[in-house]
């Protein structure tokens, strides 16, 4: 969807129905036109500013710019694109980063709570421990990207709170408890949003999602964390190495999963 808008959008601009200098129609007024989520429209928005095409003003409004595009502008949203490299244990934090947007959390709960059986059995404990269950809703530059539900063995970091899950939790994690994380194991389908994720990604409802379930291991070979999450596929893409001499590939639709 993303895409499409992009495209009509830039047509729009090429045809002259938005001449060069113009006012451009806000994120509101384009939602409303197209019937598209806000989210859609904004990451719409920032291609054509990533290419060059467009300009935001403070306290003005968005503009259309005069003349042709270089390659080298329109290659820019690549490497803005939220990436997640599926070879390596990386921090949301640092994915975030990486691609030189600002990363922010919403926590939507923090408790401790006994394990389910299937959580128990994924993390190695008994069921009579007690684990952390955490959701909480990940940004970029204020665009929901994900909604991560984790489970982890209070056990392993008693002094957890709901404050360190605003920044990077394996930030905090390495730095107060020395811990390595060395490995997962994860599945990646490809799901439907419902209604109530639909509301915290800012998406429709039923629009296509990433689902990623999985285990990450500390490098003892310890299982740390058990995760569900939920990404929004329209501003994540998976990046996946095949051969020694392989590039990569962007893979934009998949999530849902065999572990619970």
């Amino acid at each position: 969807m993303v895409h499409q808008l992009t495209q009509l959008l830039r047509d729009k601009i090429s045809s002259g129905e938005y001449p060069p200098h113009s006012l451009f129609p806000t994120e509101e007024q384009l939602t409303n036109k197209y019937g598209v989520s806000r989210t859609t429209v904004r990451l719409a928005l920032s291609n054509l500013v990533n290419d060059g095409i467009i300009n935001r003003e403070q306290g003005r409004g968005t503009f259309v710019n005069a003349g042709p595009l270089s390659t080298e502008v329109r290659n820019r949203y690549l490497k803005k694109h939220v990436a997640r490299d599926a070879r390596q244990v990386k921090s949301t934090s640092f994915i975030i980063e990486s691609a030189g947007m600002h990363p922010t959390s919403k926590v939507i709960c923090f408790s401790a709570e006994r394990p389910s059986e299937e959580v128990a059995r994924n993390l190695d404990i008994r069921i009579d421990h007690t684990v952390w269950y955490i959701e909480r809703v990940r940004f970029a530059d204020e665009l929901p990207i994900l909604i991560e539900k984790l489970w982890i063995p209070q056990f392993l970091c008693p002094d957890l709170s709901e404050e360190h899950l605003k920044g990077s939790l394996y930030k905090y994690l390495s730095s107060s408890y020395g811990f390595e994380f060395q490995s997962a194991s994860q599945v990646l389908r490809a799901v439907s949003l419902s209604p109530s994720d639909a509301i915290l990604l800012d998406e429709n409802p039923g629009s296509p999602a990433l689902f990623v379930t999985g285990i990450t291991y500390l490098k003892s070979g310890k299982p740390f964390e058990l995760e569900n999450t939920v990404y929004n596929s329209e501003a994540m893409e998976f990046l996946i190495e095949i051969g020694e001499s392989s590039e990569y590939a962007r893979i934009r639709k998949s999530g849902d999963t065999p572990f619970l």
